[in-house]
């Protein structure tokens, strides 16, 4: 569904109310109607929202309107399903199912985006070399070498947590695309070890989650080199996103650090 034309407004709506969770914009619900508006900090995080209601995946909310309100841009949309209180094995499958669903989901794409991120983590190299002994610029020659190989790219979440799934008859919805791009499978995958979804904090866990993936997917990925360079990426990534956007957050920050480095020791790549 393409969305309509921005209509403006001056005040949240009767019925509306904020919920809880809303961490880079502003989120209200209505519960009578089983509706969310969320108003965007970001145009960056609207358009990758509006990006993905285009693209017409069908697991996530339904676009109702968007518009805007004291400058910033709006979307409503509808609230779907359940929230997940914690993420099992036995939740491996259908969310593998539905990333595979997303991604087939392809375009091709300029490369302006990922380059603009491979630009951000180099700004930090001094830090990440210091930190988890991690060449950034030979790293990302290499995601480089991956992401030019490849015609098309597809639809990736970009921020797979147990926060942002849904379960609806059973099967696992995606809400929350406001960090949604066209980039490889591998990034959304590798994310996943990062996310909080402990059953996939392992690389067994991630090789049993790319085996279901690949199910229905249209191509075989594997637990390979490229995989394992995605997701050092990916939570170095995760690491410095956490460092420029809650710097006042030590603990989050030292988390996320930490991870890094207990990795590097485990896994030594």
């Amino acid at each position: 569904m393409k969305a309509n034309n921005l209509t403006n407004i001056s005040h949240i709506p009767e019925g509306f109310t904020v919920r809880k969770g809303g961490f880079a914009n502003d989120v209200y619900q209505d519960k009578k109607h089983g509706l969310i508006l969320k108003i965007y900090s970001e145009k960056s995080y609207y358009k990758s929202e509006i990006s993905a209601f285009n693209s017409g995946f069908d697991y996530m909310p339904k676009f109702i309107k968007n518009g805007s309100t004291e400058g910033r841009p709006y979307i409503i949309m509808t609230s779907v399903g359940t929230g997940l209180r914690s993420f099992t094995k036995n939740d491996v499958t259908s969310l593998a199912q539905t990333l595979s669903r997303l991604h087939k989901i392809k375009k091709q794409t300029p490369r302006r985006l990922i380059e603009k991120r491979f630009r951000h983590l180099q700004q930090h190299a001094t830090d990440i070399k210091k930190i988890i002994d991690i060449d950034i610029h030979q790293l990302i020659k290499r995601i480089s070498r991956y992401t030019k190989s490849k015609s098309t790219s597809s639809l990736t979440h970009g921020d797979i947590t147990l926060s942002n799934l849904r379960k609806v008859s059973g099967e696992i919805f995606l809400i929350d695309f406001d960090e949604a791009t066209y980039s490889s499978p591998y990034f959304d995958i590798a994310k996943l070890y990062w996310s909080g979804l402990i059953p996939l904090q392992t690389l067994t866990g991630l090789k049993h989650f790319i085996h279901e993936y690949n199910k229905i997917g249209q191509t075989s990925l594997t637990l390979g080199k490229e995989a394992k360079d995605w997701i050092i990426f990916a939570g170095i990534d995760f690491w410095i996103w956490r460092v420029t956007h809650i710097r006042n957050n030590t603990n989050l920050i030292k988390q996320a650090e930490g991870r890094l480095i207990r990795y590097r020791k485990k896994y030594g790549h």
